[in-house]
């Protein structure tokens, strides 16, 4: 469940931040995939972050 996994959550904010906070925007993926993603709480806080 998504309310178990809030320290993983958290330090893969971190890891987000440091990939798409990048330039040149070009360079930045595309797309995020979670693959078995539950109900759908770490997609909605990956594009929150």
């Amino acid at each position: 469940s998504g309310f178990q996994h809030q320290k993983y959550f958290a330090d893969l904010e971190e890891s987000i931040l440091s990939v798409f906070n990048q330039l040149p925007l070009e360079e930045q993926p595309k797309y995020i995939t979670d693959m078995g993603c539950g109900d759908g709480t770490l997609l909605k806080r990956v594009w929150e972050t």
